[in-house]
């Protein structure tokens, strides 16, 4: 772990708020560059979290944490599954990485980043694997400069 960056699992009435946020920022997501009309974005939102998240805990192979400072004070969010899709060896895929926005641009969403490849190897995987949404620049640059590179590009065009 980093000197600075405690990760703590997130349970309990943390995991609720995150639930919450998570279904709203999804959806709204969702039908902001997928296209899907609101209602039907919430909809499959609502789908998903009750796929990932049966009775409102992790599914088998997920794990979220806190992350927070020397200092006790919230960073973010940490949130890696182990997947395997068949195609290949195992790999672990990171569903969410959300830094707190007072704490944004101060090196946390690169530290948050460290730590999911070090768990990821501790689980004896070879691979880190992630989906970003296009419009958002901060997050692929910063995935670009921990030598992620882009595997497949979906493009659309409003009519």
């Amino acid at each position: 772990m980093t000197d600075d960056l405690q990760l703590l699992d997130l349970v309990g009435d943390d995991l609720a708020g995150y639930l919450v946020h998570l279904e709203k920022s999804y959806a709204e997501d969702m039908s902001r560059l997928g296209g899907a009309p609101l209602e039907e974005a919430r909809e499959r939102a609502k789908r998903s979290m009750l796929e990932l998240f049966p009775d409102g805990q992790p599914a088998e192979g997920n794990q979220l944490w806190r992350a927070q400072d020397g200092d006790g004070r919230a960073v973010g969010i940490l949130w890696l599954a182990r997947r395997d899709d068949g195609a290949g060896e195992p790999y672990a895929w990171i569903y969410d990485i959300e830094v707190e926005p007072d704490r944004r641009g101060q090196g946390w969403g690169r530290k948050l980043m460290v730590e999911a490849e070090r768990i990821s190897r501790e689980w004896g995987l070879t691979r880190l694997r992630l989906n970003v949404f296009g419009d958002n620049e901060v997050a692929r640059s910063l995935y670009r400069s921990q030598g992620f590179r882009e595997q497949a590009v979906v493009m659309g065009k409003d009519l």
